[in-house]
């Protein structure tokens, strides 16, 4: 029973695909009775695809492309997952080739959402702007492989979210200890499987017991002080 938009093309310039979706559980149901399923669309010159709200919604294997003027909502975004009524758990986005240079500030923006997922898109990311925006709303979101063109901009993931997984994100040090010039800064992600990895060189710094280097952030730190 769930909603398919499956291998159409949307030739509305400037038009969004919005959805607002209202169906609740079933009665004596312990899960979602209906999700959204954007799939194989062809969507050229468009605002791209506005998930207003929804249940797991899926946005996999699409050609999605900008028109002359920016993406949907607020967010201007080709796929914006919003979550305005409620928070949406389980989205996907997956697949697709998101080509929102050069007028669409955001490929994918992920807002009131739980777990979600990005990965194994190809972005081509605008002159200003970011790739995939992972809002201050978001929780668990988790950014897999996907491929930035061009590459290096430094503007491939916005995280603004809490305990995002898969972003390797620069350390900011304490009390005199600097990076190694030369050697590798120090970094920290928390993988697809959880885990909080460490890395990097640094030095220059207060060796007295106790000393912060630095502090994790909210959603990556260990339940217990280690």
């Amino acid at each position: 029973d769930s909603l398919n938009v499956t291998g159409c093309t949307f030739t509305g310039v400037n038009e969004a695909v919005a959805l607002v979706q209202t169906t609740e559980l079933s009665p004596g149901a312990s899960g979602p009775s209906s999700m959204f399923v954007f799939e194989r669309n062809n969507s050229t010159a468009n605002k791209g695809v506005y998930i207003i709200d929804a249940q797991s919604p899926k946005i996999c294997n699409n050609n999605l492309e900008c028109g002359s003027g920016p993406g949907a909502g607020g967010e201007q975004a080709l796929v914006s997952i919003l979550g305005q009524a409620k928070r949406i758990f389980g989205a996907e986005v997956t697949g697709n080739a998101i080509l929102h240079a050069p007028n669409c500030t955001t490929g994918v923006f992920l807002g009131n959402t739980d777990g979600a997922l990005v990965e194994n898109n190809i972005f081509g990311i605008a002159a200003t702007g970011y790739a995939i925006v992972v809002s201050p709303d978001a929780k668990n979101a988790r950014i897999g492989f996907n491929t930035y063109q061009p590459t290096g901009t430094g503007r491939e993931v916005q995280d603004l979210g809490v305990g995002t997984k898969g972003v390797l994100k620069n350390a900011t040090l304490l009390s005199g200890w600097s990076n190694v010039d030369g050697l590798e800064q120090a970094r920290f992600i928390k993988g697809l499987d959880g885990v909080v990895r460490l890395s990097g060189i640094i030095g220059g710094g207060t060796v007295t017991f106790g000393t912060e280097l630095f502090a994790l952030p909210g959603g990556v730190r260990p339940k217990n002080r280690q």
